[in-house]
């Protein structure tokens, strides 16, 4: 799924994955990943006790979860800066509903590594204005056509669980100078195969944004509630067009 409209690209591009049935690609993650080292601590580096400030018993629980499920261990140091970066404080935190769809596995999969093919398939239907390009194997330029500017990396990526980072800047009408600011976007996948052969997927996404100026974060901080629909709706939207796309 997508997890924002600024992932993009060209349609049709070339995947580098193997589906969970093959031996999984090592393609994703040798580019972030670094020996096991049994003295980083995910807490410390998150340090999302202080971050998120969660009161509800179940919300420190998932947050927890999350955090082992991040694989600290086979990250970079430079990939451990960039998460520590946003996840420290951060303007909105939101986990957005999750979603169980009909998709074949390797579509999925591809989808996500690959979300310039969906956006693609928008331009021709006329439905986006976002435009991008690709600059490498795992980092994406886009612009949305209305100020923003942004790139993203896929810091992370296996069968299970993709980390994407984005850096971008919003200079448009209704700001008298540039807004800069950082967005983590982790999402978890699962898959249930029926009895008649079709597969269920099952996702959840968690994001983390962050804005550099005062302002901004401020009014990200008053307006979370609205901004949060915003994404739900657009990750709800976007996960019955692969659905779709998957069954067509």
């Amino acid at each position: 799924m997508v997890a924002t409209e600024c992932f993009a690209g060209g349609p049709g591009a070339k995947s580098n994955y193997r589906s969970g049935s093959q031996p999984q690609s090592s393609a994703v993650t040798k580019s972030v990943a670094t020996k096991k080292d049994a003295g980083n601590d995910p807490q410390q580096v998150f340090s999302l006790g202080s971050l998120l400030r969660r009161k509800d018993a179940r919300e420190q629980k998932h947050e927890l979860e999350l955090l082992s499920a991040l694989q600290m261990e086979r990250l970079t140091p430079q990939a451990k800066q960039k998460l520590s970066a946003v996840t420290e404080k951060p303007s909105l935190y939101r986990q957005l509903p999750t979603q169980a769809i009909r998709c074949d596995e390797e579509l999925f999969l591809f989808l996500t590594r690959k979300p310039e093919t969906i956006i693609g398939i928008w331009d021709l239907m006329g439905i986006t204005k976002v435009r991008a390009e690709r600059m490498g194997p795992f980092k994406l330029k886009a612009v949305d056509g209305c100020g923003t500017t942004c790139e993203i990396d896929l810091l992370y990526g296996d069968q299970n669980l993709h980390v994407f980072m984005a850096d971008g800047m919003y200079d448009g009408k209704f700001t008298s100078q540039p807004i800069r600011g950082k967005g983590l976007f982790v999402f978890k996948s699962t898959y249930a195969v029926s009895g008649n052969g079709s597969t269920t997927v099952n996702g959840t996404l968690d994001c983390y944004i962050k804005f550099e100026s005062l302002g901004a974060d401020l009014i990200t901080r008053t307006l979370g509630g609205l901004i949060g629909k915003s994404a739900d709706h657009n990750f709800v939207e976007t996960a019955r067009f692969i659905s779709q796309v998957s069954q067509a």
